[in-house]
């Protein structure tokens, strides 16, 4: 389909220019305004071949608008977990829910405590959370019990042991 005896360069170029997302579990309205920002970027770095300066690019709030950054950060994001995806579903609006009433006074103890009852009355005891900045984890988990979600600036790890 790319020969150019088929196809002119013009056409070619604009084929090739449009981004493609391979997998998401986000809002494509979300997806349209970061795949735009990614366009942009892209664009005005493919003459220096300069990615590095693309990577900091796309990571510059200038870059996408704010109504676009608060989409973004208003999804929960799960990038980890072996449940059934329906479960995942009520387990991120629960975790978003605590989150939001806890973000304010970033004391997340409280909202650890928090989601951790509404897991255990849920899903069965026991159960465990840990919600903060910039940590990582090495556990042991029965199978099928455990998410990992990020959600505004923060992130949620639940875990049935």
């Amino acid at each position: 389909m790319a020969d150019p005896a088929v196809l002119d360069e013009r056409a070619i170029r604009k084929i090739m220019s449009v981004p493609i997302v391979k997998s998401t579990d986000m809002d494509p309205e979300i997806v349209g305004d970061i795949k735009d920002a990614a366009a942009m970027v892209v664009d005005k770095c493919l003459a220096t071949q300069n990615w590095e300066e693309a990577a900091l690019k796309m990571a510059d709030p200038a870059v996408l608008d704010e109504r676009a950054i608060r989409k973004i950060m208003s999804v929960p994001i799960v990038k980890s977990t072996d449940m059934d995806p329906e479960i995942v579903g009520d387990i991120k609006d629960a975790a978003a829910m605590v989150v939001d009433k806890c973000l304010a006074t970033q004391n997340w103890e409280e909202a650890s405590k928090q989601l951790k009852v509404i897991m255990d009355k849920k899903f069965g005891a026991p159960w465990q959370v840990a919600i903060g900045e910039g940590f990582g984890f090495d556990i042991t988990h029965t199978t099928t019990n455990m998410v990992y979600i990020f959600y505004q600036k923060v992130g949620v790890l639940m875990y049935k042991v």
